[in-house]
């Protein structure tokens, strides 16, 4: 099969209901209850127990996460610039 038709027969997803968004958001929830806790009351064990600004201990845990959004989006914005030419010619 070539690329053409395996473009060509692709089927485009479906759109979520309610229900399937909560059964999906249901599965997290244990783990946020579990999660919540730690990344609440851990910074200030850890800047009591090394005795490290509270503030240092935050920036440090929320800087991935930060880096990563700001990174997830310039790769998309980048890659549809790049990919767009060739999507435009069906190649």
């Amino acid at each position: 099969m070539n690329l053409r038709t395996a473009v060509q027969t692709e089927t485009t997803p479906q759109a979520w209901s309610v229900s399937d968004g909560l059964r999906y958001g249901l599965l997290g929830l244990p783990l946020a209850f579990c999660a919540l806790p730690l990344y609440v009351l851990m910074p200030n064990l850890y800047a009591r127990h090394w005795g490290v600004s509270l503030m240092i201990v935050v920036v440090n845990a929320d800087t991935p996460s930060s880096t990563t959004r700001w990174l997830n989006n310039f790769l998309d914005l980048w890659g549809k610039k790049r990919f767009f030419f060739w999507k435009f010619f069906g190649i």
